[in-house]
C-alpha cells in the first residue's frame, strides 16, 4: 500500500481509524510505505513549518489544505517499522515510513 501526501490532510483521529483499516487488509508480508509534509529539523526548515502552519491556520486552502505531521507518531503498536527516514528540499521536510502489521500485536 502507497500513500503520498494524504495523511497530512487528515485529522489525527481519523488518519489512525486509516491506518487500523490498512493493518488489518494488509497480507502479513505487505508492506505500507507512506510519504508525507514533516517538521522541521534545521533553522530554516523550522521558520517554513511555522510560515507553512501559521497559513494552514488561516486559510488553508493557500497550502493545498496540508500541514506538517509526524506520520512516525501516528503508527501504533500494531505497526513494525521497517524504515523511516526524513528527506531536506528546499527548506520542506518530507517523512517517509515503511511499516509492516506487526504479528504479535492483534
Amino acid at each position: 500500500m502507497l500513500s503520498t501526501f494524504v495523511f497530512d490532510l487528515l485529522d489525527e483521529a481519523y488518519a489512525r481509524a486509516v491506518l487500523d483499516d490498512l493493518r488489518r487488509i494488509l497480507t502479513a508480508d505487505g508492506l505500507l510505505c507512506v510519504a508525507s509534509l514533516s517538521y522541521g529539523e534545521r533553522p530554516l526548515e523550522r521558520v517554513a513549518c511555522r510560515a507553512w502552519n501559521g497559513l494552514w491556520r488561516v486559510a488553508p486552502q493557500l497550502v493545498g489544505g496540508c500541514r506538517p505531521i509526524s506520520v512516525s507518531a501516528l503508527l501504533d503498536p500494531g505497526w513494525k517499522l521497517a524504515h523511516h527516514s526524513h528527506v531536506h528540499r528546499f527548506g520542506l521536510v518530507m517523512e517517509v515510513v515503511i511499516a509492516s502489521p506487526n504479528a504479535s500485536q492483534p
